[in-house]
């Protein structure tokens, strides 16, 4: 399987910042609501859980590790 690993780097800096400024409202006593805190951290977990499945089976440092994977947050959809 091929994947691309620019367009992977590119999608996941843009989930974490958006994870950091939710949490940022929140540390400022903003309002951020349940389901876009949810989303944001979902988002970051999901890219996290496939860096984890990328292997390079020419680099013995570079392995699959699965197993490492973080469930998400159940969202409101989920909850009903």
């Amino acid at each position: 399987m091929n994947v691309s690993m620019d367009g992977f780097r590119s999608r996941m800096p843009s989930n974490i910042d958006t994870l950091k400024n939710l949490v940022n409202y929140i540390v400022n006593d903003r309002h951020v609501s349940h389901n876009e805190l949810t989303e944001a951290m979902n988002d970051v977990v999901s890219d996290m859980n496939i860096l984890c499945c990328f292997s390079c089976d020419d680099d013995k440092t570079f392995n699959e590790v699965s197993y490492l994977e973080i469930d998400q947050i159940p969202t409101e959809a989920n909850n009903v």
